[in-house]
């Protein structure tokens, strides 16, 4: 697997939803020759209060080539390399903060950067 892209948005409302409640972060990556996109929707909350949900005490996490790089930035990734999802699913959705918390279980700054520069 090579990553090709990662990066998180804050949804924003749509007239009668509740969009603006969730963050969606998104992995492209090539596996098997093909092309492929990952994406984890969750409650803006998760993210609001990340240090009861994440090792981390500062979002943005880092700066990568001058950029911020924040929590809704990596999530699909850590998702991807951590719980190894089936390939075949694209898209899932966490709506309990222990399932969020898990993505990050074991994650330090040190061991992030790590796999994001793999």
């Amino acid at each position: 697997m090579r990553i090709i892209d990662f990066h998180g948005v804050e949804l924003e409302k749509v007239k009668g939803s509740f969009q603006d409640y969730f963050n969606e972060s998104f992995v492209t990556y090539v596996e098997d020759g093909k092309e492929k996109v990952f994406s984890v929707l969750y409650l803006r909350y998760f993210e609001d209060n990340y240090t009861e949900f994440t090792p981390f005490d500062q979002n943005p996490l880092w700066e990568i080539n001058g950029k911020p790089c924040y929590i809704k930035d990596i999530t699909a990734l850590f998702y991807l390399l951590t719980k190894n999802p089936r390939r075949n699913q694209r898209r899932i959705y966490i709506c309990d903060g222990k399932e969020f918390a898990s993505i990050f279980e074991g994650m330090d700054k040190e061991k992030g950067l790590s796999i994001l520069f793999q």
